[in-house]
């Protein structure tokens, strides 16, 4: 019986489907999914080869975007549901984007994961050469930083190191978060351009 559903709406148009969604027929979505998975992969890959975002992200964007369509397309409004779907799925994709790629989320987009920082230090806590060395890397930083950052700079870096939390930094400084994110972004550039 469910083969028979299947292949009914294979048969129905776009448009009949949404209505039936809309009507509160939640079956008929998968439908609807299968129909345009190849524009949602189509779309996203458009943008993963520019961002640094998952693929399987950016999909579950796409298909947001698709649930959105289906939701609030309106047949009155001129356009076909493929176009309208089409808009959605483009602008929850570009929206994804753009939020990953926004200065708010800079710190996240910059970290390491802690695995990686954990299988470092494991190998140079008992290796005495690779310690040296990396105190030795450590100094070089620490006076290319010293030539090229500001005093400002310095100070809100040399907190940051010390540990200090994002509030305490600001209260020290007397300065707004905005200002101290700006100040770490120039220490990162400074210090990666060296």
């Amino acid at each position: 019986m469910q083969e028979i559903g299947q292949n009914r709406n294979e048969e129905e148009t776009d448009e009949a489907l949404v209505k039936a969604f809309q009507a509160g027929n939640t079956e008929v979505f998968p439908a609807l999914v299968a129909r345009y998975l190849k524009l949602i992969r189509r779309k996203a890959c458009s943008f993963r080869e520019i961002f640094s975002l998952e693929r399987e992200d950016l999909y579950q964007e796409g298909l947001l975007g698709l649930f959105d369509a289906a939701n609030t397309y309106a047949r009155d409004g001129g356009a076909s549901f493929e176009t309208y779907a089409g808009r959605c799925i483009s602008n929850r994709i570009v929206s994804a984007v753009r939020r990953s790629a926004s200065r708010k989320n800079s710190f996240l987009n910059n970290a390491v994961p802690i695995d990686a920082v954990t299988d470092l230090d494991a190998g140079q806590k008992t290796d005495p050469q690779a310690l040296l060395e990396s105190r030795d890397e450590l100094d070089r930083v620490l006076r290319n930083a010293h030539v090229s950052l500001s005093d400002f700079e310095r100070r809100a870096l040399l907190l940051y190191l010390g540990g200090y939390r994002r509030a305490e930094i600001e209260r020290r400084l007397g300065i707004p978060a905005r200002a101290f994110d700006n100040a770490m972004a120039r220490v990162r550039k400074k210090l990666r351009q060296k």
